[in-house]
């Protein structure tokens, strides 16, 4: 039997395997987006590695409830991780199985959602602070939907729409609509009115969460000061 010890060790390190792989998911996605001869959903260098990925994700997974001291609980609270690091996708085409483009997106994204959630989850750890966690938390997210979102805007209004020349009409484009101020431009394709309607949606949700979580910083902030 490993020492309690042992296995907090062996656990930790499979925590910052994935926190690595995390952040190389990001930069994968984004040098697959901004290459102009690399199809994003089969040929690119996310989709070569996404089994690879998974495995790390279902690795962690199973490290967590390895060295958990109750097992059912941690799979309640954590089951939406596991089923995030399963690779559909390529279940999917093993299976041949060939779904529309809307569904194979979701697919192939699954797993960069959980990246995204680990780094989080991380950011969360580092803050401490609970009130700060939330503020860092809602920013993380907002922001990291807003960047994919304007990456999938980008790759399918592009060449579509005149007004969308570079990345950075996308970004601007979807940074409107994620704050909800809207702007005078209307998507074009499917892919392009899913990602703005993903965009405003979790700008509507976040926000208010994130200005009330900005408020109790303040009002904690002042309490302190005036005790």
């Amino acid at each position: 039997m490993l020492s309690a010890k042992t296995r907090n060790v062996i656990c930790r390190t499979v925590d910052m395997l994935t926190l690595t792989v995390s952040v190389a998911l990001i930069i994968v996605v984004s040098l697959d987006a901004f290459s102009p001869r690399t199809d994003f959903l089969h040929n690119g260098i996310y989709r070569r590695s996404q089994l690879w990925v998974c495995l790390v994700f279902m690795a962690d997974f199973a490290a967590g409830l390895w060295n958990a001291t109750d097992r059912r609980r941690y799979v309640a609270r954590n089951w939406a991780l596991l089923l995030l690091s399963i690779p559909f996708a390529i279940v999917a085409e093993a299976a041949g199985i060939h779904p529309g483009p809307i569904a194979a997106y979701v697919l192939h994204l699954m797993p960069m959602a959980r990246g995204l959630l680990a780094l989080v989850l991380v950011l969360v750890f580092i803050s401490g602070n609970r009130s700060i966690g939330l503020f860092v938390s809602y920013t993380a997210i907002l922001l990291l939907i807003v960047y994919f979102t304007s990456l999938v805007f980008y790759l399918h209004e592009s060449g579509v729409s005149p007004q969308v020349r570079d990345y950075w009409d996308a970004l601007e484009f979807m940074s409107l609509q994620a704050t909800t101020l809207g702007s005078d431009y209307y998507a074009q394709t499917t892919m392009g009115k899913l990602s703005v309607m993903i965009a405003s949606c979790s700008g509507m949700l976040m926000l208010p969460v994130f200005t009330a979580a900005l408020s109790h910083m303040v009002s904690r902030y002042v309490s302190k000061n005036q005790a």
